[in-house]
């Protein structure tokens, strides 16, 4: 594994500029601060005490893999790479948000991040491939692209009972009138620490 000296080195030059190459962002709110590589520092949507909460559901299912759908800048992909030991990680997004640092340690952690273009009215193939191929294999799916409620409705279908599907902005951009009849073939799960801390994040359980 590269080591994170010769990262900067090659990428961005002096330590001083690694914020701004990895990121783009210079937001102090909302940033996640790499527990394994300290000079790393991500701009991100989720609050830095949500990711404790959604490493702990995680490490409780214990899953085999998480796929998440949004990678933006990689602070979700990070935080569950360095709490969640023993997981395949993959990521979906369309864009190409990523700096080029990130993308070789996600790469060297065994990270896979996927280019597909899930807002197309079709599904993704490379995403509903890996679902199938892999559906004896506990996972969780988490849905945090651009359009949620599609993401959940299309998808849930293709995991297997026990498996957990997830979302992010719930009672913002998702909610339980949007997805009702998805429901129906799961139940909450480990609701009660994200109710208790206003976050915007649930999980369900297939049954």
């Amino acid at each position: 594994m590269n080591d994170m000296k010769s990262i900067v080195k090659k990428y961005v030059g002096h330590r001083g500029q690694l914020k701004k190459a990895a990121t783009g962002y210079s937001s102090k709110k909302g940033n996640y601060h790499s527990e394994r590589y300290p000079e790393i520092v991500i701009f991100m949507k989720h609050g830095p005490e949500y990711i404790t909460l959604i490493r702990k559901t995680v490490n409780m299912h214990n899953p085999e893999m998480f796929i998440e759908l949004g990678t933006l800048h990689g602070g979700l992909t990070m935080g569950i790479m360095e709490g969640c030991s023993d997981v395949e990680i993959h990521s979906f997004d369309y864009k190409r948000s990523l700096s080029p640092g990130l993308s070789l340690i996600f790469f060297d952690n065994g990270v896979t991040c996927h280019r597909a273009n899930l807002m197309l009215e079709k599904p993704s193939e490379d995403l509903v491939n890996l679902l199938t191929e892999n559906k004896h294999r506990r996972k969780i799916l988490y849905c945090d692209n651009g359009d949620k409620i599609k993401e959940v409705n299309t998808y849930a279908k293709y995991i297997s009972p026990g498996d957990l599907i997830g979302c992010h902005d719930w009672l913002f951009e998702i909610g339980p009138n949007e997805i009702e009849e998805t429901l129906r073939d799961f139940e909450p799960y480990d609701h009660e620490p994200y109710e208790r801390m206003l976050a915007w994040t649930r999980f369900w359980i297939k049954k």
